[in-house]
Formats: structure tokens, sequence, C-alpha cells
């Protein structure tokens, strides 16, 4: 990751762990952590595309708004009459 300039530094914020801050920017830099079988170690693999032209453009109008809503129908309680 250092020949592909990749240089971080992290700050922590509001009692933020040391697992919880590596995850973060693992998963911001795309970085796949497979546990090597032969050696019994974890082994960290940047995730990369191979031609710049092979990603998808991501548009405005296909990122998903807010929440999705929910209705919920209930029937009048026994009670109530």
């Amino acid at each position: 990751m250092n020949s592909e300039g990749l240089k971080a530094s992290l700050l922590s914020k509001d009692g933020q762990t040391a697992e919880s801050m590596g995850t973060g920017l693992l998963q911001d830099i795309g970085v796949l952590m497979p546990l090597n079988s032969a050696t019994g170690l974890i082994d960290f693999v940047p995730i990369r595309g191979t031609d710049p032209d092979d990603r998808p453009t991501i548009t405005e109008d296909m990122l998903a708004g807010g929440l999705p809503e929910i209705e919920r129908r209930r029937a009048s309680s026994p009670r109530a009459a």
C-alpha cells in the first residue's frame, strides 16, 4: 500500500476504539482481510480495479433517498369500543 502512496493518520474522536478507527479506514481505502490458511495470519489485500474505464458511473439519481417509510395497519383495540 505504501507503493500506492496511501498514507493515513487517524484521530480518535468521542472515545472511538483503535479497532473501530482501523476498520473504518480499511473500508474507506478498500482492503480485504482474508485469513491465510497456510500461515494462520490475516493478509491485508488492497482491492483495486485494473482499468479506470471499467468503473461504473454512479449518478445522483441512482442513489437512494432517505430511509423508507413504514406503514403499519393496526386493528382497533377491543377495549377502545
